[in-house]
């Protein structure tokens, strides 16, 4: 399948987003809402040149299990971090680990993974960035992630980095 089709079938046919280059329809903001704008509510909206659409936002999973707390030092809002799959993850095939620089902090959470570590696999270029960081907070809350797409609208048909 290619990944054009890959992507239309699986994120944009299932959560509402419609080709050419339009998102319709009610979108949880928590899941997916086009940035800056902070919903999506009626109506086709114009993805427009190098918009960034947030696909998720979430707390790190497993950060207590990991070595986040040796590199805390670095975290604060905006810092970008990586996203690595682990397809041959013991527990979890769709694993998306999260590191930041060459330390792994955790993980997404596996029942959020599913359609990110296809685009993932599919070559598509995934954004990550620190969000939140408290180190008030249990190890499971500290740090929260949102990861975003940026989509370049070339003509009619939305094209994405590789």
């Amino acid at each position: 399948m290619k990944r054009v089709e890959f992507f239309r079938n699986i994120l944009l046919g299932g959560l509402g987003l419609m080709i050419p280059g339009t998102i319709s329809g009610a979108i949880p903001k928590t899941t997916l809402s086009p940035s800056p704008s902070p919903s999506c509510t009626k109506g086709p909206l114009t993805l427009n040149s190098r918009q960034q659409i947030t696909l998720l936002s979430s707390h790190v999973a497993g950060y207590q299990y990991h070595k986040g707390h040796l590199v805390e030092h670095g975290f604060t809002a905006g810092v970008p971090l990586s996203l690595v799959r682990e397809p041959k993850n013991r527990h979890d095939s769709n694993a998306i680990a999260i590191y930041y620089e060459l330390t792994k902090i955790g993980y997404i959470q596996a029942a959020l993974n599913t359609v990110l570590s296809n685009m993932l696999d599919q070559g598509v270029v995934l954004e990550t960035t620190i969000t939140a960081f408290n180190p008030e907070m249990p190890t499971w809350g500290r740090v929260e992630v949102e990861i975003v797409l940026n989509a370049d609208r070339s003509g009619d048909a939305v094209r994405f980095r590789k």
